[in-house]
């Protein structure tokens, strides 16, 4: 899992360009502020042969996960509605979408919240 703070620009972006390097397709970001979804388009625009594509709900990413087949995904915890546990927990139980990446990112994390996401199966 991956916090985000005030000061996380460098942070992130230096943490998820290590993570998706030599990743080709297209990442899936399940983000619900405007400002941690712009970060995100810069970042995968520096990565050569990875294209985005975002929605702000879990309800919606699971729809564009079934319909898109993404590489990765990366979801927020704290998203309106379905969280992003929640949102792992469904795309696990279709067949289409289990065994497609997941990465969590979020601002506000406890130790306790990165051990109950990696128990969910985040990566």
């Amino acid at each position: 899992m991956i916090s985000m703070g005030h000061s996380f620009c460098n942070l992130v972006l230096t943490q998820i360009e290590s993570l998706l390097p030599h990743m080709n397709g297209t990442l899936l970001y399940v983000e619900d502020n405007p400002d941690n979804l712009k970060l995100m388009e810069l970042i995968v625009s520096r990565i050569e042969g990875l294209s985005m594509i975002s929605t702000h709900t879990g309800e919606l990413g699971i729809e564009l996960a079934r319909t898109e087949k993404p590489s990765v995904i990366i979801l927020d915890i704290n998203l309106p509605g379905m969280n992003g546990i929640e949102t792992l927990n469904q795309l696990h139980s279709f067949e289409d979408t289990r065994n497609i990446p997941v990465l969590a990112l979020s601002a506000a994390v406890t130790r306790k919240d990165i051990e109950r996401g990696m128990k969910a199966g985040f990566l």
